[in-house]
């Protein structure tokens, strides 16, 4: 064995102190290898020296590469890890992102709410004014009826009461007044229905005519003969006279002989008029007051009454009336 060669081995057995420690193995195959290398050329040793620096090499590039792949396979890891904590965070970011979306739109909901509220405070006031004003307008409308009913009934008055001492007739056909004079036609009537009328004081007329002034083709009637005495009491007595005839005629044909009323109350009469010829058929003794009040005899009592609806508060009660007067009472607007 060469001096290298001697070398060497002693260099190898230092790096085999040096060498992490092992178990002493004083088997058979170490100790043949130990011979064997000592046995060794120096080129043989050299080549056994570089086989091994060469799997000592590669040994350590193993573990440099293992070692790489885990470091590799612990990043990938980690960055799996980290790319699905990313996906479970973005439903989470975007959740918080709708969220403050959502924030920003009850926001503009609440200040809109506000608005709104304040639009209807400012609304109700309005409403409250308005309402206040309609109630004093319909106070005051209330009112302005009333007057105006007022006036109405107070003008009516005053109209009957011009008319109060007329008399009207009624059924008299056209033509008459021409061959004997009107004011000779009014007292033919008187005589021939009240004949002891003016036995002891005159009627007197201060007008007589036919009302209205022209004819009425379309109107089949006579006019009404219109006659103003000069004494209210004489028309009261020639009309009481005529009721108590019940039935007036002129030349044995009937007549009628009425009150001259103003219009508006000749209207309210006219109301009764269905009634009043039930009530008379009925032998109820009828009477119309003034100013169209209906009064007749039930049970023995005159009764009086202003309107339809006084008297069908009165007839709920009293079947045998209601019987009679279901024909006009009940089925009239």
């Amino acid at each position: 064995m060469t001096r290298n060669h001697r070398q060497i081995t002693r260099n190898m057995g230092k790096r085999e102190n040096t060498s992490p420690p092992m178990e002493k193995s004083n088997s058979p195959s170490s100790t043949s290898s130990s011979v064997k290398v000592m046995e060794m050329s120096d080129k043989e040793f050299r080549a056994f020296v570089m086989s091994k620096l060469t799997e000592m090499e590669e040994k350590r590039d193993n573990e440099l590469l293992k070692r790489k792949e885990k470091e590799v396979a612990e990043f990938q890891e980690m960055r799996k890890f980290l790319q699905d904590l990313k996906e479970e965070l973005h439903p989470l970011q975007k959740t918080q992102t709708e969220l403050l979306e959502m924030k920003s739109i009850i926001q503009e909901v609440k200040i809109s709410l506000e608005s709104i509220q304040s639009r209807l405070d400012h609304s109700e006031n309005r409403i409250s004014d308005v309402e206040e004003k309609m109630a004093g307008l319909e106070k005051s409308t209330t009112k302005t009826e009333k007057m105006a009913q007022k006036f109405e009934n107070d003008m009516r008055e005053v109209l009957d009461t011009i008319k109060r001492p007329n008399i009207r007739i009624i059924g008299i056909p056209e033509g008459e007044e021409t061959h004997k004079g009107i004011d000779n036609l009014f007292h033919e009537i008187l005589q021939e229905n009240f004949p002891n009328l003016e036995r002891h004081s005159k009627i007197q007329s201060q007008e007589i005519q036919r009302t209205p002034n022209r004819i009425n083709p379309r109107r089949s009637s006579p006019r009404p003969i219109l006659t103003r005495l000069t004494k209210t009491a004489d028309k009261d007595k020639i009309l009481r006279l005529a009721r108590e005839k019940h039935q007036v005629t002129y030349k044995g044909h009937p007549i009628r002989l009425t009150a001259d009323l103003s219009s508006e109350t000749m209207r309210a009469r006219r109301e009764w008029e269905n009634i009043f010829k039930v009530l008379r058929e009925k032998q109820f003794q009828p009477r119309i007051l003034y100013p169209a009040r209906l009064s007749f005899r039930w049970e023995e009592k005159t009764r009086t009454f202003s309107d339809k609806q006084n008297l069908k508060e009165f007839t709920s009660t009293r079947p045998d009336l209601q019987e009679v007067l279901k024909g006009v009472l009940y089925q009239e607007n």
